[in-house]
């Protein structure tokens, strides 16, 4: 600059003169006119924001019909014995009042959730602000600020979408929901709505799921899990994620410490208590008995109904029953597919390499932590010796020796198995059954299984009442969910022939001492073609027996007799009494219903036998005793029928030839009960079904052992062989407990000693005399001169 009072130098630029009034007007200029620009924006972003909420508040719906809410409810079904059998739903609630829920689960819901909830109107500012610094600060959403108002509104009325819009929907719901209810109206309702992971919605059924108890059996730890759940039900479930429940709630301790409902050394005490979580639940039992049900209520409620009304079921199953008839289902369809030969292991590596027998192990999504005696259980081949087979079985080593898997080649040719090298290799993925679960340094000892690919049915009701007390559809619910006891029609075979014995004891002309002929016999018939068929029936045993009594025939399943005394009865009559007696399926009317050619249901033969059992009155098969809606109301109730279908003394003597069926006949295997019981064995033509039903007088049981395949079991797998195998075991376990009784006798039922060569009366004299029982008026007039038994009455083979 140059000095003051001379010229600037040449080419220097000039200075201009300071203006300072005029530059400080623009800057205040700008600066009103940057605040009128906001605060026209603010006035038209309030404006908007007001449109919309205003916009959003008329589209939401009214808050009062909270009022009404009926959230979906769990169907519960009950066994007789008041024990839940299984349970319907769409979401597993169990509501409970407020009152009903410890203070302490309250408390540290609200430390964990909304600690402000009873100062607050629905929206907490101060938790918002809170929430957006710890966010900025962590770099990401860390912690949110809705209020447990909020919550019941966005779960009760909005989705789950984190939008803008959400949020100001959630808001206005909250603070109409605050003007509408109390905050204990509120708390309650979010306490039974919130989800809790595993499918549980709410702290009961949360309580229940994870633990095993009601919400106020649980200790202070265990409330801290459940109210450290809301925030990811998934992320801290002590199910799946033990470690991170108890840190989480260990959050949620120290927040109720925070906010004074605990002192630090209450919060440190319940830190040390031990998670003591709901056991893994065994598989369901009367999985096709609670199907049964489900199919049955859903014909009269709806499926809506049935899976969200929260209806009370009562039915009939005995606990105790069930699982016996499960077990014993299972343990009998074992032994007869054992005798069919071993159909190989279920997966086969190819390779001894050990890093692959790991991989494989690691993969099994089945395998048991521990081991029980009689438990089946995955194994892994590691080394075949000559002598044994080392496995991998649950959490450590077992031993399959070679006496534990002869039957691998079938029934008859156990001899064949000289070393496990035969069948087995390293790799190979087996089956077994713990025999000793050994222990630290002791191998378990296991023998060879295979799930049987064969199929059986068991269903026992109660003489007196038709109550269905135990029921099994087939070997695994699991694997196949068609209920044979039920649905499935088969051919009874023998099984049917008690049907063709009660017609002719009704017809009045028979008696279990009437003779009949057992000889050859042939029918002709002319098919469509006109072509002549021949039909030559033979009894099992190939061979004809000549005179033969009825009740001797019955005894042995003789099919000529049967046959012929069809013939003199009539094909109608017998298939009228059947009918009466239970049998609903379709019947052909001709002579080969007597060797049981009509397919029937399981149910259908025990219901029949029931009514014999019953002393000649039917008992409709009885499953559902009552069904009440969410609030008590009883919407049905049933009670035993009873229907009149034989006559007493007709069905009483029919009793008794089928308890010699027991005693000295095809099912002579049953005497091992040990107590009075009759019955029939069932077989088809070439092995392809076997039956059993039997019945004391408390008690009727039917077994089916078959294929769905309708392939034949095997050679000589009757009815006997198969099927009372599983009818012994349960029955057995039945009766335990229960007095032994006797058939009662009623009026009209004599007794009288008889010829048992020529059925009629015997004299005096005669050393070979049986007592038979009669209707009375039936008993033989003609006396027998005196004459030695009739060999061969004590043959024990037939069907």
């Amino acid at each position: 600059m140059s000095a003051p009072g001379r010229p600037a130098a040449a080419g220097a630029v000039p200075e201009r003169p300071h203006r300072p009034r005029r530059s400080a007007g623009r800057v205040r200029r700008t600066l009103a006119r940057a605040l009128l620009a906001l605060f026209t924006l603010g006035v038209l972003g309030a404006a908007a924001l007001f449109g919309l909420v205003a916009r959003y508040a008329a589209e939401l719906p009214s808050v009062e019909t909270m009022r009404d809410y009926n959230p979906s409810l769990v169907t519960k079904v009950y066994a007789a014995d008041g024990s839940v059998l299984g349970e319907f739903f769409v979401e597993r609630r169990v509501i409970i009042p407020l009152s009903e829920i410890p203070p302490t689960l309250q408390a540290a819901f609200l430390a964990a959730e909304d600690a402000s909830f009873f100062a607050h109107r629905g929206f907490d500012f101060r938790a918002v602000a809170r929430a957006a610094v710890r966010n900025v600060l962590a770099g990401g959403v860390v912690q949110g600020a809705s209020t447990i108002t909020q919550q019941v509104a966005r779960n009760m009325f909005l989705s789950s979408e984190v939008r803008f819009a959400r949020k100001i929907k959630e808001a206005i719901l909250a603070y109409r929901i605050e003007k509408h209810f109390t905050k204990e109206d509120i708390l309650g309702l979010y306490l039974n709505h919130i989800y809790l992971g595993q499918g549980a919605y709410g702290v009961q059924a949360a309580a229940l799921t994870y633990f095993g108890r009601t919400v106020d059996q649980l200790n202070l730890l265990e409330c801290a899990v459940l109210a450290g759940l809301p925030k990811a039900p998934s992320a801290y479930s002590p199910a799946q994620h033990p470690e991170r429940a108890l840190k989480r709630a260990g959050y949620v301790l120290s927040r109720l410490v925070e906010t004074g409902a605990l002192t630090a050394e209450q919060a440190k005490a319940a830190s040390n208590l031990p998670l003591r979580l709901q056991k893994g639940r065994e598989a369901q039992r009367g999985a096709f008995f609670l199907e049964h049900v489900r199919r049955t209520i859903e014909k009269t409620y709806g499926t809506d109904m049935v899976h969200r009304g929260g209806l009370e079921v009562r039915t009939t199953l005995d606990p105790r029953l069930q699982a016996a008839a499960e077990d014993a289902v299972r343990a009998g369809l074992r032994e007869v597919d054992k005798r069919r030969g071993w159909r190989g292991p279920a997966q086969r590596l190819g390779t001894d390499d050990p890093v692959k027998i790991e991989a494989l192990i690691r993969g099994l999504d089945t395998w048991p932590a521990a081991l029980a005696e009689g438990q089946i259980a995955p194994a892994v081949v590691r080394e075949v010796s000559d002598r044994a087979a080392t496995v991998r079985v649950g959490a450590g080593e077992g031993v399959l020796p070679v006496a534990e898997m002869r039957w691998v080649y079938g029934q008859g040719r156990e001899e064949r198995m000289k070393s496990p090298r035969q069948v087995l290799r390293a790799g190979d993925l087996l089956q077994v059954r713990v025999l000793a679960p050994g222990g630290p340094g002791v191998p378990a000892r296991v023998a060879l299984e295979q799930e049987p690919d064969l199929e059986g049915a068991l269903l026992c009701q109660d003489v007196s009442t038709g109550a269905v007390l135990a029921m099994v559809g087939g070997f695994d619910f699991a694997r196949n969910q068609y209920n044979r006891a039920l649905q499935a029609r088969r051919q009874p075979g023998s099984a049917f022939k008690p049907f063709i014995y009660a017609a002719a004891l009704e017809s009045g002309g028979w008696t279990p001492a009437s003779i009949i002929e057992d000889s050859p016999i042939e029918f002709e018939n002319r098919d469509d073609a006109a072509k002549v068929k021949v039909w030559r029936p033979s009894n099992f045993e190939n061979d004809f027996y000549g005179p033969t009594r009825l009740r001797v025939a019955l005894n042995h399943s003789r099919n000529i007799v049967t046959i012929k005394l069809m013939q003199a009865v009539g094909v109608k009559k017998v298939i009228g009494v059947a009918q009466r007696l239970g049998i609903s399926s379709p019947l052909a009317p001709d002579l080969t219903l007597a060797l049981g050619s009509s397919s029937v249901t399981l149910q259908e033969l025990t219901t029949a036998y029931g009514a014999i059992a019953a002393g000649g009155v039917r008992h409709d098969p009885l499953t559902i005793l009552s069904v009440k809606d969410r609030s008590g109301r009883v919407l049905e109730e049933h009670a035993p029928t009873a229907t009149v279908v034989l006559s007493p003394d007709s069905a009483h003597v029919l009793t008794s030839m089928l308890q010699t069926v027991v005693s000295d006949g095809t099912g002579w295997k049953v005497k091992e009960l040990g107590r009075p019981v009759a019955g029939k064995t069932g077989t088809t033509n070439d092995y392809v079904d076997a039956w059993f039903m039997g019945f004391t007088p408390d008690l009727v049981t039917g077994v089916w052992v078959g294929s769905d395949r309708r392939e034949s079991l095997g050679w000589h797998e009757t009815g006997s062989r198969a099927a009372i195998p599983i009818w012994l075991p349960y029955m057995a376990a039945a009766v335990e407990g229960r007095p032994a009784s006797v058939f009662p006798v009623p009026p009209g039922v004599v007794f009288a000693k008889i010829d048992p060569e020529r059925g009629v009366l015997a004299g005096p004299d005669n050393p070979g005399a049986v007592v038979e029982v009669f209707r009375e008026g039936t008993v033989p007039t003609a006396t027998a001169p005196r004459s030695p038994a009739r060999e061969g009455d004590d043959n024990r083979f037939g069907l």
